[in-house]
């Protein structure tokens, strides 16, 4: 039911990406002593954060991004606009893994390799085509996390089915 359609091509899943629209006019300059001056709406009167991602099949294999988070990487993730993308300053906080390819209802559970719970995500987007979430590598205990291996498990909520992964964290 739209007139006007933009299809931004190119762009990398999994980042945020702010769209606005603006009006402008010309004004009117060629009528004598009454000008009408060019006149502009604010882009950010109706900004809009987008995460592009494909859209989400339930049989797809859940996969982490990147694997692995390499610490030393720091520089490269901002420079991508992987973490810190609003240009606020890097904190602990920050920092990202990406679980992509979810089911649109489930729970992202994250072990030590101990098998130690280290946090539970629930992932509810009924209806949407957001088929990810981030995690900021801070524990349930708010702490950041240490190097090492650490195991997932994806629950689907509407199957029932169960996918398990592994991904690393290099400090």
């Amino acid at each position: 039911d739209t007139f006007y359609k933009y299809v931004d091509k190119n762009i990398l899943n999994y980042t945020p990406h702010y769209y606005g629209i603006s009006a402008f006019d010309k004004g009117w300059p060629f009528n004598e002593g009454s000008i009408l001056p060019v006149l502009e709406s604010s882009v950010l009167g109706n900004k809009i954060l987008s995460y592009p991602s494909p859209t989400s099949a339930d049989e797809e294999e859940v996969i982490v991004i990147p694997n692995p988070y390499r610490i030393d990487q720091t520089q490269k993730y901002r420079d991508l606009k992987w973490e810190d993308w609003e240009g606020y300053g890097w904190s602990e906080h920050k920092r990202r893994i990406c679980f992509a390819n979810l089911p649109e209802r489930c729970t992202i559970r994250i072990f030590s390799l101990g098998g130690d719970l280290i946090k539970t995500i629930e992932h509810d987007y009924s209806g949407s085509n957001r088929s990810y979430e981030d995690w900021n590598l801070i524990t349930r205990d708010v702490q950041g996390i240490v190097s090492g291996i650490y195991l997932f498990s994806v629950e689907n909520h509407i199957s029932g089915k169960i996918q398990v992964g592994k991904f690393v964290v290099i400090k």
